[in-house]
């Protein structure tokens, strides 16, 4: 035999060239909480700090193992130890025409914040509110009004600062969020014709802060509500629909309720996902203006489609069964959806879930092919329920 090809042959029999595959270190217990992972200690898998109701994960809730077999971890908290903090809630910058009390740089969960207005003012929203678990305060916003605007006082919301205080038409006021708070709603708001204000109220929240189930189903009835604009067909439009779903009281709506399911969610975020789309879907909500948000409730048809998804998607009920137009049918089907469905996904595959809604569509085209009219009167609307977070595949 040839010496080198001897050589060769011997090369991966010598032990002290075996490779090994890298793991994370495993010294990341958290104080006052526990921790998850997605893959044991392999790279790729990621790891979940979770702490008891109203203790958020400090410095960080979530970490990767890289493939060099360390943790990601930022810069600046790789040297302190994973906490669980009691949350807090922020404190009002400033209250208009009005006092507030007490006066904190942050409040605890179960404290309360106290509003009365100056003479001349009448209050608007809740007098009192309530610091929750998840770091949000309950009812709204707190306002001091004299109603002498083309607009009402459109208000500050807590942690907020306004810039500009006129309230007639075309008037604009705009938003920033004190400290490090996170800022969701409009940055910025328009008084227009029928005295209302564009956009949505802004809110200032902890970046730890999160939403109960019953929080966002009347936000997404809401908004379905505002979406949806019924019309007559021989009646011209009078106002500027780009942002709306035209659809006559004769037609037919299609709700695609897509859940991530993906490592990046934890089965604890899945369920909370499930429960607002079964709030949405199955539980009556009487909103302002008598606006109800239960999907079903609409003055039109609805078909509801599920489908869940990780580095795949699950397609649980389509627009085209005939389930999907009975409420109990989809509320059981909700029900009995499971987040272990997609335990070997590790990705989180936005495209293929959208794609399973496009071949529903695709179908149900066909399928209407000679019934161009009831094809036209249907239309489309996509609830995506996500973390945000994305993963290769």
């Amino acid at each position: 035999m040839d010496p080198l090809m001897a050589v060769l042959c011997l090369l991966p029999l010598y032990p002290g060239l075996a490779t090994t595959t890298p793991s994370c270190p495993q010294n990341v217990n958290i104080s006052g909480g526990t921790f998850t992972l997605s893959n044991g200690w392999a790279p790729g898998s990621i790891l979940t700090y979770s702490c008891p109701l109203g203790r958020y994960p400090y410095p960080v809730a979530t970490s990767l193992c890289k493939s060099n077999g360390l943790w990601h971890f930022p810069r600046s908290t790789q040297r302190t130890k994973a906490v669980c903090k009691p949350v807090r809630c922020p404190a009002p910058v400033t209250f208009e025409n009005g006092i507030y009390t007490p006066r904190l740089g942050s409040h605890p969960v179960g404290g309360n914040l106290s509003f009365e207005c100056e003479d001349g003012f009448t209050l608007r929203g809740s007098p009192v509110r309530h610091c929750r678990p998840n770091g949000m305060w309950d009812g709204e916003t707190a306002v001091c009004d004299n109603g002498a605007s083309h607009c009402p006082n459109p208000g500050i919301a807590v942690g907020a600062v306004r810039t500009g205080s006129r309230f007639g038409l075309g008037d604009k006021v705009s938003y920033r969020c004190s400290s490090n708070l996170v800022l969701t709603g409009s940055a910025e708001r328009e008084c227009q014709d029928d005295g209302v204000w564009s956009g949505t109220e802004p809110i200032c929240r902890q970046p730890y802060s999160y939403d109960f189930p019953e929080d966002v189903a009347p936000a997404l009835g809401t908004s379905l509500s505002h979406l949806l604009g019924t019309t007559n067909p021989t009646q011209k439009k009078k106002e500027n629909v780009g942002r709306k779903i035209q659809i006559q009281r004769s037609g037919h709506l299609n709700l695609y309720v897509l859940l991530d399911a993906s490592q990046s969610v934890e089965e604890e975020d899945f369920e909370i996902f499930k429960k607002s789309a079964s709030h949405l879907v199955d539980r009556p909500f009487i909103l302002p203006l008598t606006c109800p948000s239960q999907i079903f409730s609409f003055e039109i048809k609805v078909s509801v489609a599920i489908i869940t998804f990780a580095s795949k998607p699950k397609v649980i009920m389509s627009v085209l069964d005939d389930k999907s137009r009975d409420v109990t049918e989809v509320a059981h089907s909700l029900e009995n959806t499971h987040y272990k469905d997609h335990e070997n996904g590790t990705g989180t595959n936005i495209y293929e879930a959208l794609n399973c809604v496009y071949i529903m569509m695709n179908n149900q085209m066909q399928r209407l092919s000679m019934n161009t009219a009831a094809w036209q009167e249907i239309r489309h609307a996509i609830i995506l329920l996500t973390d945000g977070g994305y993963r290769r595949l």
